[in-house]
């Protein structure tokens, strides 16, 4: 069986990503912006799950979300 990860294991997780990398990033309020990822990350992939399962297997899809995120944190264009 798998085991749950809670939201403050991933906010911690994402909040010390953003502070190892800030010197890369764009975000101005690391505790904001971890929020911000982990909420918005959770509900795009809870809700595509829902909506249109088969979106999570495929590459494009991936490739849009990491493309989303990407350009939020560092401002830069697509990859």
């Amino acid at each position: 069986m798998a085991r749950e990860i809670g939201p403050d294991v991933v906010g911690s997780a994402i909040r010390r990503f953003l502070e190892q990398h800030s010197d890369e990033l764009r975000v101005r309020d690391i505790e904001h912006a971890s929020f911000l990822l982990y909420r918005g990350i959770s509900a795009i992939l809870h809700h595509s799950l829902e909506e249109r399962p088969g979106l999570i297997g495929e590459a494009s899809f991936r490739a849009e979300l990491i493309d989303l995120f990407h350009c939020y944190l560092t401002g830069a264009d697509a990859i």
